[in-house]
């Protein structure tokens, strides 16, 4: 069922509003709506799809706009009546494969399987979710079988990031293939929209950018190794999870604690910046809170300030 303009089905929409890994059962018995959003950009890639039999298309949004689902709703359409390869990057291969046990009308092949060997000519279409995350070497690949067949991805839109530590993304790639189609997804659909702000907010410094007030955001200070560890205990003790910097889980929580330390700091043009390059991870981190996100901040008062100038800023 799709959402066709009554209020009512759209309360009920943002109840089934689902991502296919997390409640598999839903998905495979089609209980779950598309907003207008997600109806409008999957009827011009199929209407293109059915016109050309061939190109490349690709749509991004911030993590929680229902990207995935979006691009196996695709995926089940273009199925019926011929052979449709997904393709998953990332840390959450395995979980993917569980659901493609079940999932009998799409094939699977996990990114670390892109090859010149590996058929993805005998496909009539492709479609790769988290697209962002691509090698080099799989990017060339998929740019040379389009000319018979479509080429959807899906990717995350990281430009809150510092372009300067993003380096050359995925999506300014595909951006720049000739004929590609883009869409840019906006509305979120899963994560708390007040989250959602505060965490853009916080990768990039923008004045007055959504201000309002964050009551499910906290923060608390370290003064050293001890204090920040005590204060880390508090919020596990009142059931926020926290996950080590290179964890590689990709759940969402719904209480999510992170600790940020001396690493971290904004640069002159108001980017969250950070001595290891973690900041893209720990932005994909952040948007794994679906009620609460707590902060633990150690030995670093500057960017301490920044969070608390933001809390508030009402």
């Amino acid at each position: 069922p799709d959402y066709d303009g009554n209020i009512e089905e759209l309360f009920r929409a943002e109840l089934y509003l689902i991502s296919p890994l997390r409640e598999p059962e839903r998905f495979l018995q089609k209980e779950y709506f598309l907003t207008a959003q997600q109806r409008d950009i999957e009827r011009q890639i199929l209407k293109g799809i059915r016109a050309k039999h061939s190109d490349y298309y690709w749509f991004s949004g911030l993590p929680g706009t229902g990207k995935t689902l979006l691009l196996y709703d695709i995926a089940m359409k273009l199925s019926g009546k011929q052979r449709v390869c997904m393709i998953h990057c990332g840390e959450s291969k395995k979980d993917w494969k569980r659901l493609h046990e079940r999932l009998r009308r799409v094939e699977y092949l996990p990114d670390s399987e892109i090859g010149a060997e590996c058929g993805l000519e005998e496909y009539s279409a492709v479609l790769v979710d988290e697209a962002h995350l691509l090698e080099p070497g799989a990017r060339e690949l998929l740019a040379g079988i389009s000319t018979r067949r479509p080429v959807i991805f899906s990717g995350d839109c990281e430009d809150v990031i510092s372009p300067d530590e993003l380096g050359e993304s995925a999506e300014m790639v595909w951006k720049s293939v000739p004929g590609v189609q883009t869409f840019r997804m906006t509305n979120r659909i899963r994560t708390n929209a007040e989250l959602s702000v505060f965490i853009q907010n916080m990768m990039r410094l923008t004045r007055g950018k959504g201000r309002r007030m964050y009551p499910h955001v906290s923060a608390g200070y370290g003064n050293d190794e001890e204090e920040a560890e005590k204060l880390l205990k508090g919020y596990l003790a009142l059931g926020y999870r926290y996950f080590e910097e290179n964890a590689g889980s990709s759940e969402d929580v719904e209480r999510l604690v992170v600790l940020l330390d001396e690493r971290y700091f904004y640069d002159e043009t108001g980017y969250l910046r950070s001595g290891n390059r973690s900041v893209r991870r720990l932005f994909h981190r952040l948007n794994q809170a679906k009620e609460e996100l707590a902060f633990v901040v150690k030995k670093n008062e500057a960017v301490y300030s920044v969070i608390l100038g933001l809390l508030q800023a009402m």
